[in-house]
């Protein structure tokens, strides 16, 4: 759980960035 966890996080965070 190195790149996954991290691949995730950033994607969810990137994410809610650019819905708000």
């Amino acid at each position: 759980c190195v790149c996954v966890c991290v691949c995730v996080a950033i994607g969810i965070y990137q994410s809610l960035h650019m819905h708000l």
